[in-house]
């Protein structure tokens, strides 16, 4: 598993992330190895990371769904270099009359069980909800893109015994 920080580096522009570089720790689950050779790591964050080899595979491709900045993954006193991907595409990708809600105490909806709408016009490869802005949706286009290039994905659902 990762954990993630900022750390202030003055930079220029708009966006907060322009000023600060992300820094993500190895906690648990994972050999240096799997770190070294990973080329999309998989956290629980509205961001992914990806190797300095898969921004200049796709850069150029998602470059209108996502915009990058650089970053680091400690892992012990080891620092590697990658990038987080902050998805700014925003489509209805939760089919808001399948999905499940419970009642909060302030009267508010917390959704409970996300249904993923089916209907979606895939002319895009990443996007974000446009309510929820922590659930993101990858297309085939993209899938496809990440087989093309033989991306190694390591993420939650592989951790290292």
């Amino acid at each position: 598993m990762l954990s993630g920080h900022r750390r202030y580096c003055p930079r220029t522009g708009g966006d907060i992330l322009n000023n600060y570089k992300v820094q993500f720790e190895v906690l648990n689950g994972y050999t240096i190895d799997e770190v070294r050779e990973a080329d999309y790591l998989i956290v629980e964050s509205e961001l992914f990371v990806i190797s300095p080899k898969a921004y200049q595979l796709l850069f150029e491709t998602i470059k209108e769904d996502v915009l990058f900045y650089p970053a680091e993954v400690h892992f012990g006193e080891l620092k590697f270099d990658f990038y987080i991907g902050k998805i700014r595409r925003r489509e209805p990708i939760i089919d808001m009359n399948k999905s499940s809600y419970v009642n909060l105490s302030e009267g508010e909806l917390a959704i409970t069980n996300i249904v993923y709408a089916e209907d979606l016009e895939e002319d895009f490869f990443l996007a974000r909800d446009l309510k929820y802005n922590n659930r993101y949706a990858a297309t085939d286009k993209f899938i496809n893109l990440v087989k093309v290039h033989q991306l190694k994905i390591i993420g939650i659902s592989h951790p290292t015994s």
